[in-house]
């Protein structure tokens, strides 16, 4: 199944935005895939250069387990007839604590060269859409606490920030480990 986006970049540039939704076939592409788009932005916040992390989360056969699971769904991002960047969305993960009938974004990666062309956006637009039309209570996610860009993104699309937490990773650098949870009530 194929989607076809058109994302404003400004008020004078647009561009098309394939999303293609993954299947256990798929788990060798988007290892590939995920594998660049985290290695361009977030190997330098752990202390073995990202490696453990990689193996856990990202090998082939972790891909293929991840994309088996029917509570998951993995869409990739096509620009220029080329893998930009995937979302994971868990469509009925509801946050633990809180009521009535959630939908998280547990991932959003894009290679480094498609950033900053409006082409996440299309991907998070097509997220809640996707909720939306589910009729999810809301939409909610992590991020890291010192990922301000990313958090000021999301509170422009309505985020609030409801939470913290940390996560108990060894090898990620102690100053990186905290994180914000945010909500949006849909």
């Amino acid at each position: 199944m194929r989607f076809t986006y058109l994302c404003r970049l400004s008020l004078e540039f647009k561009t098309m935005l394939s999303i293609q939704k993954l299947k256990p076939l798929d788990a060798a592409r988007l290892s590939k895939l995920a594998i660049a788009a985290y290695s361009d932005h977030y190997l330098h916040l752990w202390t073995d250069a990202g490696q453990w992390y990689i193996n856990q989360c990202f090998t082939v056969e972790k891909m293929t387990e991840e994309l088996a699971d029917v509570a998951n769904e993995f869409y990739v991002a096509i620009q220029d007839d080329e893998d930009a960047g995937f979302i994971k969305i868990r469509p009925n993960y509801c946050l633990e604590g809180q009521l009535g009938d959630g939908y998280e974004i547990e991932r959003i990666y894009f290679k480094a060269k498609f950033t900053n062309k409006g082409l996440g956006s299309g991907l998070f637009e097509f997220a809640l859409a996707d909720a939306i039309q589910q009729s999810k209570q809301y939409i909610w996610l992590k991020s890291m606490d010192t990922a301000y860009k990313a958090i000021h993104f999301y509170q422009k699309h309505g985020f609030e920030a409801i939470d913290t937490t940390k996560l108990d990773c060894e090898l990620l650098l102690p100053k990186v480990r905290g994180m914000v949870v945010l909500r949006k009530i849909l």
